[in-house]
């Protein structure tokens, strides 16, 4: 008798779990807060994008470029390689300056790092990260 009645709980357990399992998932309403988790890889994009904000408005070139140097590397090596283009950019539009170049090829150095800065933008949304 023992093991009917043991056999019956377990039934009643798997039935009651069962039912749990497909019951309706709640509504969100828009003052629900969610939490969606991304990648490692987005998550450091999301990261370095962050501390790239610098204000260039206000810095000289030297400043960007010693301040993005500091940043640490991320996991995404397609995304990594693209943002050390990025730096090496500035980098050339620093070298530029030191060196008197003409108003040209100083034209051509910030071209550069908008064109640099593009293509860290276009992977970083093949990850899914979001852009600053």
């Amino acid at each position: 008798m023992v093991r009917r009645s043991g056999r019956f709980a377990l039934a009643v357990l798997l039935t009651a779990n069962a039912s749990a399992l497909t019951s309706k998932v709640p509504e969100i309403r828009g003052d629900d807060e969610v939490i969606v988790r991304g990648s490692l890889a987005q998550i450091e994009i999301e990261r370095i994008l962050k501390a790239d904000k610098v204000d260039t408005e206000t810095l000289g070139p030297k400043e960007v470029l010693e301040r993005i140097a500091t940043i640490p590397q991320g996991r995404a090596q397609d995304f990594w390689q693209s943002y050390q283009r990025h730096r090496d950019a500035w980098q050339q539009l620093v070298r530029a300056m030191e060196d008197r170049a003409s108003s040209d090829e100083l034209s051509r150095a910030e071209a550069r790092i908008n064109l640099s800065y593009d293509e860290v933008e276009r992977i970083a949304l093949k990850y899914g990260a979001r852009l600053p």
